[in-house]
């Protein structure tokens, strides 16, 4: 039986929160947003979750508690340093890994779901989340090849003008092959104008190995909206609040749909 395991990512500072506290500790309505992530894997069917914890780490782990296992990052050098903190937890195991965020609490368990879905019936190394933009400022372009294939993702800061005009962008969230995701990170130099690991090097690092990789367009982009501060946060909390209510609606119109069918 192969694993699946989540790797939730919650060691960021969060500085544009403007608060002492760690930025996946405050709450939308009602609840933590790491807390909401780590229950959507748990809906997902996942119950082997692995959080990264950093910055605050204590008030990440005063919340979720025994609920998680975890691994420590004590230097913020980029995602895909992050991702390798994870490394010791998934070696020696087979199957797959999905890679959430901390701060992007709005992700459904459907979509999860999809995403390991995908992954195992078309036998890819490695299948992302997309959404498709307007305005794709400030997110990491998705490259494809004629094929439609994802060849690689570049990063606002490193693309060249012409891929800075791709609308299909990265969403963050990625189902990957356990095995094939630890040779990739351990392959992983920080040759960009941040100087630090990305993570999305990995899709073009299994490319370059010939490993097939794939994507998700997701349907509901606010989905893979992430909190930097109190404005995003309040937003979130507002498209929750309107999920919620649609979800009860909807509910109350199902039960009065079935009474009238029964009574019939």
């Amino acid at each position: 039986m192969e694993d699946i395991i989540a790797v939730v990512m919650a060691a960021g500072k969060g500085t544009r929160m403007k608060t002492n506290k760690s930025k996946v500790v405050h709450k939308i309505y009602g609840k933590e947003l790491v807390t909401r992530v780590v229950e959507t894997a748990y809906k997902a069917g996942i119950n082997d979750i692995l959080t990264v914890v950093g910055h605050k780490r204590e008030e990440v782990q005063k919340v979720l508690g025994d609920s998680v296992k975890y691994a420590y990052q004590d230097e913020l050098l980029g995602t895909g340093h992050t991702a390798m903190q994870a490394i010791p937890y998934l070696k020696g195991k087979k199957g797959k890994v999905i890679i959430l965020y901390g701060d992007v609490p709005l992700i459904r368990p459907e979509t999860i779901k999809k995403l390991i879905t995908k992954s195992m019936i078309d036998r890819e190394y490695a299948t992302i989340l997309t959404a498709v933009y307007d305005n794709p400022t400030g997110y990491g372009r998705v490259i494809r090849d004629i094929g439609g294939n994802v060849k690689a993702i570049v990063e606002e800061k490193d693309a060249t003008e012409e891929e800075k005009a791709i609308t299909e962008i990265n969403a963050g969230v990625y189902c990957f092959d356990i095995e094939e995701l630890i040779l990739a990170l351990e392959k992983l130099t920080p040759n960009n104008v941040q100087d630090e690991y990305y993570l999305t090097d990995v899709i073009k690092i299994m490319n370059d190995k010939g490993l097939k990789t794939g994507a998700i367009i997701i349907e509901d982009n606010t989905e893979i909206l992430g909190v930097n501060d109190r404005a995003q946060l309040e937003m979130l909390t507002r498209i929750l609040r309107i999920r919620i209510n649609q979800e009860h609606m909807e509910n109350r119109s199902n039960n009065r749909r079935c009474k009238q069918y029964l009574h019939i």
